[in-house]
């Protein structure tokens, strides 16, 4: 199935028949409250699974499936993906470790929520993006709407808290990158601990 830009893949409150494989293209994962503020839990790229966890529970979650870059997706129905967890072992247990997957993805999310200050998200979200690359210069792989989204909060708040960081001499920043300081650096390392 293809999908354009900003379509949905699977409706909020809506329970699904079947889930979702990402074959190609990127498809975020939002949480919206009532007001219309929202809160990225992730993107997915080619491989991912969707609604695996809808697919088994009782009641479908209040999540927008929305497609970032044009995608296309593979469909299976849960009958399928009983059936093929009984006749495959080893589909099963790549079954078991993508929900296992999803899980630590929602609770980083959960982690990163639980921080009080913007800045403190900052530097969980700089810790997660050592795992990738490493510091001092990191390599900002999305806007900086995106990352705002992620760290619960507006792009303003998120530049005007990435400038107080500068001027406090932890880091320095431009539309892409962001390059710590010594000060910044010794700060991520008790993030990491």
């Amino acid at each position: 199935m293809t999908h354009r830009k900003e379509e949905l893949v699977f409706e909020p409150f809506e329970p699904s028949p079947e889930m979702a494989v990402v074959l190609e293209g990127e498809i975020g994962l939002r949480h919206v409250e009532k007001g219309g503020r929202g809160l990225t839990i992730g993107r997915f790229q080619k491989g991912a699974t969707l609604a695996l966890g809808a697919l088994f529970a009782e009641s479908a979650p209040n999540l927008f499936v929305e497609v970032q870059k044009e995608s296309s997706t593979l469909r299976i129905k849960k009958a399928t993906i009983l059936a093929m967890c009984q006749n495959s072992p080893s589909f099963l247990d790549a079954l078991l470790k993508e929900i296992s997957h999803k899980t630590l993805l929602l609770s980083e999310s959960v982690k990163r929520l639980a921080l009080k200050t913007i800045r403190e998200r900052v530097f969980h979200y700089l810790s997660e993006l050592s795992r990738e690359q490493n510091p001092p210069r990191f390599h900002l792989p999305e806007t900086k709407t995106a990352i705002a989204s992620m760290l619960g909060t507006s792009r303003s708040a998120l530049t005007r808290e990435l400038a107080k960081m500068q001027n406090d001499g932890l880091l320095v920043f431009d539309r892409k990158t962001i390059v710590l300081t010594e000060k910044g650096r010794r700060r991520l390392e008790e993030e990491k601990r």
